[in-house]
Order: C-alpha cells, then structure tokens, then sequence
C-alpha cells in the first residue's frame, strides 16, 4: 500500500510543480458568449457569439500578443 501512496504524492506534487499561471490580457471590445475561438500562427481570433442583448454577432476580432492588442 505504502509504494501507491508515494507514488499517488509524487504524481500530485509533479502536476502542481508544472501548473500554468494564467495572465490577463487586454480585453475584446464588446462582452460577448458562446463564441467561437482559433488561432493562425501566432494571433489568436474570437468571431461570432452573442451580446448582452442577446443578439446575434457575425463580428470578428483579431488578438496579437506581441501588440497585446
């Protein structure tokens, strides 16, 4: 029993070791949900979703991390 508790211990302690630290960036300009995301080299895109008046958007916006814009 004692070598699965040490290895269960060790595995845990890896994992948090190598956890990601998320940074907020710069905001889209329009709160939006159920939005559809993807990335092309290194920009990422958000494109459809809905306002917070529930309505439809076909807007599309483009995101580069080297600008933060």
């Amino acid at each position: 029993m004692k070598p699965y508790i040490l290895t269960f211990v060790s595995i845990c302690f890896s994992a948090s070791m190598y956890a990601q630290v998320w940074v907020q960036r710069t905001n889209i300009p329009t709160a939006k949900s159920v939005v559809t995301g993807m990335s092309s080299g290194n920009k990422g895109y958000i494109v459809f979703g809905r306002s917070s008046t529930a309505s439809n958007s076909n807007t599309l916006y483009e995101y580069d991390p080297i600008l933060n814009s």
